[in-house]
């Protein structure tokens, strides 16, 4: 399902033909649905990628010996999961901005072509001001941006930007519990490009459950043999489940819920 990044965005953008956007959706859909066969496609809400963290892998050197994945492979990720179904994206970019130039490039793609929810979650570094322009430049109705719980000086940079954020509250909980379930509609692909559980466990080889280039998401997804659920009394190493995508979704939920009352 490889398509020449020039093409693609050629596809995609060109400014003569008003039906070239809707004919590279349905063609892009076509085929992804083509290599699922006549079997019962997944079913998929959210994908949450990890985009230039090697650092979070617990082992460091299978992070220094995989080579990360170029824009066109995480452009492959958002046609696929958007096959199976999946409506919002999270993109985790915790690394300094001149290693996270590709985020936006997959957003607006995410954005123009699928009608994607997207949110934006940061945690380490602040957003440049070139970041802050490339964030404004994505459709807002559809943008969050998240702001990790160490970042509160990001929200002043951005009190006048226009841009909707929203900053990310402490977790109480340091194990989980109930067991969680929600890995079942959700997909996290790592820099690396490996599948895993959830963002809470990337890294963890007991839940790895395959590569986005070698693997067919549909398949990864329907393989019930693989682990799709976290177990409670999992301690939330790194973040925890800040930027977990249907968590998220709850959160912005409740604030536009509190931003109407309010009216």
């Amino acid at each position: 399902m490889t398509v020449s990044s020039r093409k693609r965005w050629q596809d995609v953008y060109a400014e003569k033909n008003p039906f070239k956007l809707p004919q590279a959706v349905s063609s892009r859909l076509k085929n992804c649905i083509d290599q699922h066969g006549n079997a019962q496609p997944a079913s998929l809400k959210y994908v949450w990628l990890y985009m230039h963290e090697e650092d979070l892998f617990l082992d460091k050197e299978h992070a220094r010996s995989n080579r990360m994945l170029n824009l066109e492979e995480w452009l492959n990720v958002v046609d696929e999961s958007a096959a199976l179904g999946a409506d919002t994206l999270v993109v985790s970019a915790g690394i300094s901005p001149e290693r996270r130039a590709q985020l936006w490039d997959v957003c607006r793609w995410a954005q123009d072509v699928y009608g994607m929810s997207v949110a934006i979650h940061i945690y380490r570094h602040l957003l440049a001001d070139s970041e802050i322009r490339a964030t404004r430049e994505l459709d807002q109705q559809r943008t969050h941006l998240l702001i990790g719980p160490a970042l509160t000086d990001q929200m002043i940079l951005l009190k006048d930007s226009g841009i909707d954020f929203h900053p990310l509250r402490r977790q109480e909980k340091h194990a989980v519990h109930p067991p969680c379930n929600l890995p079942k509609v959700m997909t996290c692909v790592g820099t690396t490009g490996y599948l895993y559980t959830c963002g809470l466990v990337l890294g963890n080889e007991e839940y790895r459950l395959g590569h986005a280039v070698q693997d067919r998401l549909d398949h990864v997804m329907r393989d019930e043999s693989l682990p799709h659920v976290i177990p409670q009394g999992l301690i939330k190493a790194n973040r925890g489940c800040d930027g977990c995508p249907p968590l998220v979704l709850r959160q912005l939920r409740k604030a536009k819920e509190t931003a109407d009352r309010s009216y």
